[in-house]
């Protein structure tokens, strides 16, 4: 039965798996990134998001809810997370700090979609797992377009000092992993 479901499964599914595999191992380890670095894995999970509201959007209000409502937690969690990161604006870049959250995000947040979409086509009449699938892109969707707007806020109030660095930089034990 595996081997039929992975048969199924368009390949831009297993190369979207690859590059969240290789957006996870990439922040494994503390490096400096361009600012449009940091941007990248953010922006595929909420385009993600968004194809799973347009995709299975019926049209009507029932169905766009669980999208809806799961976004705005989102949301709301992104805007709560400190991001207190050394920035150096002078060259665009930011020091990105090793962590494997953001890969074990990436493969729950995959897993969790594919499963539900697994699902789905064994038992194409049951609402309640596209509207979770709804619910999954909405979340995640929201929490990058949360995070990113606390990112941009901090990024862009901190001011350029003379050498490149930025007037603030990391406090002890704080991270950015997003």
């Amino acid at each position: 039965m595996l081997v039929m479901i992975l048969s199924k499964t368009p390949l831009w599914v297993f190369a979207l798996f690859a590059l969240l595999i290789w957006l996870g191992v990439c922040q494994l380890s503390v490096r400096w990134v361009s600012i449009h670095r940091v941007w990248l894995t953010p922006i595929v999970f909420i385009v993600w998001g968004l194809s799973g509201l347009v995709l299975r959007n019926t049209g009507s209000m029932a169905a766009l809810l669980p999208w809806l409502a799961a976004a705005i937690v989102g949301t709301l969690i992104g805007l709560s997370r400190r991001n207190t990161l050394e920035i150096d604006r002078a060259r665009s870049r930011v020091m990105r700090p090793g962590s494997a959250l953001p890969l074990l995000r990436n493969v729950v947040v995959f897993s969790a979609h594919y499963v539900l979409n697994v699902a789905a086509a064994f038992h194409p009449g049951q609402h309640s797992i596209m509207q979770a699938d709804m619910a999954v892109s909405g979340l995640f969707a929201g929490y990058f377009v949360g995070w990113l707007s606390r990112f941009s806020q901090h990024y862009f109030a901190t001011g350029v000092v003379e050498g490149g660095s930025s007037e603030t930089g990391p406090r002890a034990g704080e991270s950015l992993a997003h």
